[in-house]
């Protein structure tokens, strides 16, 4: 297995594998990356370095959930305790764990309001949010999924348009509850989209995360997962159609902490064309 290079100041320290990768929410923790580090040695930065930058000044994508803009002053209702908001915080908020890449720890700190996404019931209908790109000027966007415990739901998060987007998910699966979650990329040919999933599934929790990449310039999807209460289990499935000049990555990591968990990734992907290119 290729050595991962840390980076403190001046000093250039090997970390043995991912799992030993800085994690912070300090921007000053987690420097620009230089392409020879594990986790970016095969992701072209010219094509990605403008969601890397200390400043994102963009303004988040529009959120659409059921036809209806979710707005600070206009919140979605889903059921009779769950609903999709905009706000400044979530009870989730930093709490699934903290940055592990460059763009993870941008993102965190660029990022203004959030989107809130709260299940607090099991809902017998999906819960499509549709993520709707404007603007390239370099964004952040954040979005708080959680599920309170013995909830159910299937929550689908469709991305769609142009956009310069660098977006952090934190997902929390409370005990007993169970989640479906979809991230649709089919993003105009142009845009660039990095994004970050921080997941925790609690005891006796359940999650089913899929992930389907079909458009972009480049996309780079990190889901990450902690299974640290026992009897959690997830499941991972993804596919990915990479088409002439795109770059696709998706790059899993998964942290067995607890006994008696369980994890299952299936990711399935095709390439077509001069200059497709794929990293899994």
């Amino acid at each position: 297995m290729a050595e991962m290079v840390k980076q403190t100041g001046h000093k250039v320290v090997a970390a043995p594998s991912r799992a030993d990768r800085p994690t912070s929410f300090n921007l000053a923790d987690i420097p620009m990356p230089g392409g020879r580090e594990e986790d970016w040695r095969f992701t072209p930065l010219e094509r990605i370095k403008m969601l890397l930058a200390d400043t994102l000044e963009g303004e988040a994508p529009r959120v659409e959930v059921a036809g209806q803009v979710v707005s600070k002053t206009k919140r979605v209702e889903l059921g009779a305790s769950s609903y999709v908001e905009i706000a400044a915080d979530s009870d989730i908020h930093g709490k699934v764990g903290a940055p592990g890449d460059r763009a993870a720890v941008v993102e965190w700190n660029n990022h203004r309001d959030l989107v809130n996404v709260v299940i607090a019931e099991q809902l017998s209908e999906p819960v499509r949010i549709k993520v709707i790109g404007e603007s390239r000027q370099p964004a952040a966007q954040h979005i708080c999924i959680d599920v309170k415990p013995d909830a159910k739901a299937l929550v689908i998060l469709e991305h769609i348009g142009d956009v310069q987007l660098n977006q952090g998910v934190e997902i929390d699966v409370e005990s007993g509850a169970q989640l479906e979650f979809v991230s649709i990329q089919e993003w105009d040919r142009a845009a660039v989209h990095a994004s970050n999933h921080r997941m925790s599934v609690e005891k006796d929790g359940k999650l089913k995360h899929i992930t389907i990449t079909l458009g972009g310039d480049l996309v780079r999807i990190c889901p990450d997962i902690e299974l640290d209460k026992p009897g959690g289990e997830v499941e991972l499935f993804g596919v990915y159609f990479t088409d002439t000049d795109q770059h696709q990555e998706h790059r899993l990591f998964v942290n067995h902490s607890a006994e008696n968990c369980r994890s299952d990734v299936h990711y399935k992907g095709a390439l077509q064309g001069q200059q497709a290119h794929a990293v899994w």
